[in-house]
């Protein structure tokens, strides 16, 4: 401050007053002659100190009046005023961290936790604090408790919030759920600041199927019929796509399928059967069974098919049984006449039987 004796009188009883609260006393340098007298054209200056404030930075300046007083020989008093106004810097910022935390499996209907850290790294108050997440499904953001008044952060300060989201399928199929939340906030002055952060919660991918394949019917010769149920399971956690049943076995008729949904496309824990017929041959008999093995194959969203397989063995029990018919012609009257044997040997069991041969101990049969 800087106090100078414009006038054509000796000033007494000079002094300067600052109304800003906080300001320091004011401390005045040497004065030209006795202390607080200027004579005309003298100047004395004074200084103080004073701590800037929030309020301070969040109006932008500093801004306050200075008064200088002195008397006159004759008691009247002189008076002179001056503004001073020291403009702040007014930076307006805010940053938002995310972070999501899956819990349990990954699968669908699982839970994931967000968390929302706001922090305002301005140099004002900001006010209207809010996070906006668009990812659809996401509870409302509850808000940890703010460190003064509800939606209001002062420079350097920060509130954390929460939410939550059932992750779906399609998530799962995607192996991931990315999404971006947005916070904002309303400076002293001009438009509202924001900050943005996208969160990518991975999901991991496990494909997996299973088939099960079980045989129903009374089987005991050739040309009996095996009815085949194939149940083919998605134990997975991603859809599959392109869902086959095969298997080899020569004679097998085309499969027929229920699916649950689209065809050829099964959900995690969605099953399809499938039923086929098959028609005994005599080899299937001679070997003891029918034995054969399906395959079900389905393709996840990313990655390789994946598969499995199950074998099904029919028992058919061994019946071998075998009869001969003897039987004789020719007129017989005395010794020397011919008598002429047929036999007939028949396979009259459920196996082929090889090496037949048929034997009669009679003496003198040909």
């Amino acid at each position: 401050f800087e106090v100078t004796n414009t006038g054509n009188v000796t000033l007494d009883d000079v002094t300067v007053t600052d109304p800003l609260p906080g300001l320091s006393a004011l401390t005045f340098g040497e004065w030209p002659g006795d202390d607080s007298v200027l004579a005309p054209g003298q100047s004395v200056t004074a200084t103080a100190t004073y701590t800037v404030t929030q309020a301070d930075v969040d109006s932008g300046a500093v801004i306050n009046t200075a008064t200088a007083e002195g008397t006159a020989p004759d008691g009247t008093s002189a008076e002179a005023t001056d503004p001073e106004t020291i403009p702040l810097d007014v930076s307006p910022a805010i940053e938002l961290t995310k972070a999501g935390e899956l819990g349990g499996d990954a699968v669908a209907g699982s839970i994931i936790t967000y968390t929302f850290t706001i922090e305002n790294t301005g140099t004002v108050t900001l006010d209207e604090v809010s996070v906006t997440d668009p990812l659809p499904g996401l509870s409302a953001v509850v808000y940890d408790g703010w460190p003064g008044d509800e939606g209001v952060l002062a420079p350097g300060e920060t509130v954390t919030a929460t939410a939550t989201y059932a992750v779906t399928q399609a998530d799962v199929d995607a192996g991931s759920v990315e999404n971006t939340a947005t916070v904002s906030g309303t400076p002293p002055t001009g438009d509202p600041v924001d900050g943005t952060d996208t969160e990518v919660v991975p999901i991991d991918s496990d494909p997996s199927i299973e088939v099960v394949k079980s045989a129903s019917g009374d089987v005991a010769a050739a040309g009996d019929v095996i009815t085949y149920t194939f149940e083919a399971t998605n134990t997975g956690n991603v859809t599959l796509d392109g869902v086959t049943i095969d298997d080899p076995l020569p004679g097998l008729s085309e499969l027929a399928y229920e699916w649950p949904g689209a065809e050829g496309v099964l959900a995690p824990g969605e099953s399809v059967t499938a039923t086929a017929t098959y028609t005994v041959t005599q080899a299937d008999v001679d070997a003891g069974s029918v034995e054969n093995t399906a395959t079900v194959s389905g393709a996840p969203p990313t990655g390789d098919p994946v598969d499995g397989t199950d074998t099904e063995i029919v028992p058919i029990d061994s019946d071998p049984s075998i009869e001969v018919v003897k039987s004789a012609s020719g007129e017989v009257s005395a010794a020397g006449d011919v008598v002429t044997y047929e036999f007939e040997a028949t396979n009259t069991g459920n196996v082929t039987l090889d090496g037949v041969t048929i034997d009669d101990p009679l003496n003198g049969l040909s």
